[in-house]
């Protein structure tokens, strides 16, 4: 009785398979490449649909928005007409150089590249690091041949504690561990401890 049902089961889902055609979003393009636009970019306020494949046509190709409500209206109408494009988002800008470029964005609605839309605490707004006077970052960013290893950068001296001798061991001029055991035991380091538990 097991088998005939599991056989009934097995004949039904194979009958639904070879039957039933499967649509899927990128096989439906292939039937109509020429009506679907595939490049939805950002230029100063205006939002323009590109379609790649076919021919310049001011009003035509590219489509412009005014808004980004617009474009979803027309990307709903898109929808019920049965038409659905994958689309690559665009926001037109400027490098250092002065030359126009293309920004791939994950969303139209979000042009914050991903970050958060909202501002960062107090607290978070700028490190004391980035206070500190530094010297020119690209002499030390090109610093191939340690022109600079003689320079006194007052970031370098930040973490210091100014005897000469270093309690860290990654350091050139480390004290060695009995001196950072003593700086320990004196509590010089009181709060960065770590506890570690072992289980007997």
């Amino acid at each position: 009785m097991k088998l005939l049902i599991i056989g009934i089961v097995f004949i039904l889902g194979l009958y639904f398979v070879c039957a039933y055609p499967n649509y899927e979003s990128f096989s439906r393009i292939n039937r109509m490449p020429y009506r679907c636009p595939n490049v939805l970019y950002q230029s100063g306020s205006k939002i323009f649909l590109y379609n790649s494949k076919l021919a310049n046509v001011p009003g035509v190709n590219p489509i412009q928005f005014n808004n980004l409500e617009d474009y979803v209206e027309f990307s709903k109408w898109q929808r019920r007409e049965g038409i659905k494009c994958p689309i690559l988002y665009l926001q037109k800008s400027e490098d250092i150089q002065g030359k126009t470029i293309y920004s791939a964005m994950l969303d139209p609605t979000n042009s914050n590249g991903g970050l958060p839309a909202y501002p960062l605490g107090p607290g978070h707004s700028q490190s004391n690091i980035m206070s500190v006077p530094t010297i020119n970052s690209e002499l030390l960013n090109n610093d191939m041949r340690d022109i600079a290893k003689d320079i006194e950068i007052p970031i370098d001296n930040m973490f210091q504690i100014g005897t000469g001798v270093s309690p860290f061991a990654t350091e050139a001029n480390w004290g060695g561990a009995a001196y950072t055991q003593k700086l320990v035991d004196a509590g010089v380091f009181k709060g960065d401890e770590v506890k570690i538990k072992y289980k007997a």
